[in-house]
């Protein structure tokens, strides 16, 4: 399993992809192993710290390697869930290789702009344990992702932690 976290903020609350804003969400590469040539997966996003708005998520192939998505073109959506009102919401969904490796994105995304929140996204396949999750945003602050985390992951990680960590004590002065 692969863990991230992600907010919802005032520059990250786009809206379901009805709305024009839709793009102002967190986004993540879902990056097949090399080896996997046609995978299912189970994609869990969860609503965090009590909030309960109408979420989904929904997967659109990337344009490039790197970048966020910015347009969505009639037919882009692969696959999506319903927005529903709960904690979480699953999408279970199979995906075969892209050209040239290209990845997926993933967006999470509440129904209407403007909700605010902190999530986490949970991914799992059995087909593809190389599988890695990446986020298209800075990492929020908070704890760090769970689970073994992908290569682009491990030092915002390690930042995190080591921001979190306390100081060590200064040595006692000589006598």
């Amino acid at each position: 399993m692969v863990a991230v976290q992600a907010e919802w903020t005032p520059s990250l609350s786009g809206g379901c992809p009805k709305h024009k804003t839709w793009h102002a969400n967190p986004m993540f590469q879902l990056v097949p192993g090399p080896a996997v040539v046609d995978a299912s997966y189970s994609l869990t996003l969860r609503q965090l710290g009590g909030t309960a708005h109408a979420i989904g998520l929904f997967i659109i192939p990337a344009d490039n390697a790197t970048d966020r998505k910015t347009r969505l073109a009639k037919g882009d959506i692969i696959a999506r869930t319903k927005f529903t009102k709960g904690a979480t919401s699953r999408l279970d969904v199979s995906l075969p290789r892209r050209d040239a490796g290209l990845p997926y994105i993933v967006v999470a995304s509440t129904f209407d702009p403007g909700a605010y929140g902190s999530i986490s996204l949970e991914l799992t396949s059995a087909d593809d344990r190389a599988v890695r999750l990446v986020p298209l945003q800075p990492a929020p602050s908070g704890p760090a992702p769970s689970g073994p985390a992908s290569p682009s992951l491990a030092p915002a990680a390690r930042a995190r932690a080591s921001a979190a960590a306390p100081a060590p004590a200064p040595a006692p002065a000589p006598a």
